[in-house]
């Protein structure tokens, strides 16, 4: 989810069968710019900022969250794309949202 002429940063790599067709029409029409990273630490920072001031809307990626204690679940569901799994929040400290 981007705006015309907005940018996708990439992050993490996955394994080596697995192949995200890429709407290439939308890219283009919409002029979307899309980034690899590699956790850059010269980048992190300032991405952790921006979620964390929330300059970056990341609400509706969050499919799922775990307290600390269910860890191992929700690995499990994020592994095996469980009940859709998108993005698997584990909270160390309680909800916070």
């Amino acid at each position: 989810m981007t705006r015309k002429g907005g940018s996708v940063v990439l992050l993490g790599v996955p394994p080596d069968h697995v192949i995200e067709p890429l709407p290439f029409k939308y890219i283009v029409h919409n002029e979307i710019a899309i980034y690899g990273s590699r956790a850059n630490p010269n980048v992190s920072r300032k991405i952790i900022s921006q979620l964390a001031t929330r300059q970056l809307c990341y609400d509706d990626l969050i499919s799922h969250c775990y307290p600390l204690e269910e860890f191992a679940t929700a690995l499990d569901t994020f592994v095996k794309r469980r009940d859709g799994a998108i993005k698997v929040v584990v909270e160390p400290n309680g909800a916070e949202r």
